[in-house]
């Protein structure tokens, strides 16, 4: 049986793929940093306009947000479709990063001071 790698780190640690036109991908972003993130960002859209097809599952806002992406949430009765904007995963980084000591009081428990 012949394997091909779908997923891979390249030389300048930019992501590469096979040249097959569908590719599914399983949390990408588990490896990358948020420019590794962006080099993949690059690379899906150069293979999208050479009409490439991605099914993607993951926790990054970033990777949601590539054009025209098609958003859906698995949940415990029913397969999903979410905007963007509407996913847990893009309303926790938002307000995170829009108040973190806020945010992190919260998640820890601790009264402001």
């Amino acid at each position: 049986m012949n394997r091909r790698t779908v997923f891979r780190k390249g030389k300048q640690g930019c992501c590469a793929f096979s040249r097959q036109p569908f590719r599914i991908l399983d949390e990408p972003e588990a490896a990358l940093s948020p420019a590794g993130i962006i080099r993949l960002i690059r690379n899906m859209d150069r293979l999208v306009r050479k009409e490439s097809q991605f099914i993607i599952s993951t926790h990054s806002p970033m990777l949601m947000a590539f054009p025209g992406a098609e958003i859906y949430q698995i949940q415990k009765d029913a397969i999903v479709s979410l905007p963007y904007d509407e996913t847990e995963h893009y309303k926790m980084t938002v307000r995170f990063l829009r108040n973190p000591q806020s945010a992190l009081e919260d998640l820890l428990g601790k009264a402001k001071e």
